[in-house]
């Protein structure tokens, strides 16, 4: 059955007729619009909570303020805090909140606004060529997840995410509680469990951490996935999302298939050895490091360029939130920094990084000359 989102916006345009034809057309989900019929907070809230009864989650353009013939004198932030209250007070089933905009990175009072972010379950930016499959099938996940939390007993709350045991448990208590509240559990594995390696790994990180070139090795790499380390690979909520895999179970498995110490003992050429020789997968080809780095200790990934890196050889990416203990930062290659492409992604160093980045480069620059 498809998942059913209504969708909140003052405009009545051509870019809202593409948006509902983008998502409807994927046959994955079914989005209608509902036009603010007033300016009154009040009964916009009761319409949407209305409505919600027979959808699944709400999708609320950011500008509602702007300058459609339907807008209200309120912001998206509002409208979305009132429903949070709502189905937190258990006056209303809880529903996902999906936030969209033309130009969500330009608008100033958002960005800077972080305590509103966690309003939001997924956020997408309808300006630029959107991927309306890619979108829709995050959207049916998400309403799935909010579906499936609400079936699990809070005593096995590691079932949420297919693991009948983690060994250290407390990194989860932030989501624990006499009662599960779903957007606190999805925001939890979109963005900390999904977005920075740590509990899971996503397959580029995977690749780089087995030492393997996943273009040049092309169908080995997808029968090592598939064959060897599919035991490892996180089925929990939101798994259909993205193909991600658990970390320790990654090492372990890597011990046990070679018989060895876990990858961070070798260089990629070392560990591809091991593995050729323990899975018969002679068509793997061993990942080399990018210009101006030399180490194939590769344990992470550029932000920029997803290529293998070392993150002895990487420079620490500035970010907005502190992280968890458990989460490893973002690194980017000094070639990625070099050719601007942390800045072409509206990314930056951290101040001290990029000193040591700058200073890095002159080195270079210094020895060519001489």
């Amino acid at each position: 059955m498809k998942s059913k989102y209504i969708y909140i916006d003052d405009e009545k345009d051509v870019s809202v007729e593409t948006l509902l034809q983008g998502f409807n057309d994927t046959g994955i989900v079914e989005v209608s619009q509902c036009l603010p019929e007033n300016d009154n907070f009040e009964s916009l809230t009761s319409m949407i909570l209305d409505k919600l009864h027979a959808n699944d989650g709400v999708i609320i353009d950011l500008k509602l303020n702007g300058n459609g013939p339907h807008r209200v004198n309120f912001t998206a932030t509002t409208l979305a805090q009132f429903l949070r209250s709502a189905f937190n007070d258990n006056q209303e089933e809880e529903k996902p909140i999906i936030l969209c905009s033309t130009d969500i990175n330009s608008n100033v009072d958002y960005q800077t606004d972080f305590t509103s972010h966690d309003l939001f379950d997924f956020i997408f930016d309808k300006s630029i060529e959107t991927k309306w499959i890619e979108f829709a099938r995050d959207l049916d996940c998400i309403s799935k997840a909010y579906k499936q939390i609400k079936q699990i007993n809070t005593e096995d709350f590691l079932s949420i995410f297919c693991r009948k045991e983690i060994m250290d448990t407390s990194v989860f208590d932030i989501i624990r509680g006499n009662k599960f509240q779903a957007s606190k559990i999805v925001g939890f594995v979109l963005h900390d469990m999904f977005t920075h390696n740590g509990l899971l790994i996503n397959e580029s990180t995977l690749a780089a951490r087995l030492g393997v070139d996943m273009e040049k090795s092309g169908k080995s790499w997808q029968n090592l996935t598939k064959k060897f380390f599919n035991v490892s690979k996180y089925g929990g909520i939101l798994s259909d999302i993205g193909d991600y895999y658990w970390n320790d179970l990654v090492i372990k498995r890597f011990k046990e298939i070679t018989g060895k110490n876990g990858p961070a003992s070798y260089g990629a050429s070392k560990r591809i050895e091991l593995l050729k020789n323990s899975t018969s997968l002679d068509n793997l080809v061993a990942a080399k490091p990018v210009t101006l780095c030399k180490s194939d200790y590769f344990w992470t990934t550029c932000v920029a360029t997803n290529k293998p890196l070392d993150p002895m050889e990487g420079y620490v990416v500035k970010e907005d939130n502190d992280l968890k203990s458990w989460q490893e930062p973002l690194y980017a290659s000094l070639i990625a920094y070099a050719n601007g492409d942390l800045e072409k992604m509206g990314m930056s160093l951290t101040i001290a990084e990029k000193e040591r980045a700058d200073s890095d480069l002159q080195e270079i620059d210094n020895r060519q000359d001489d």
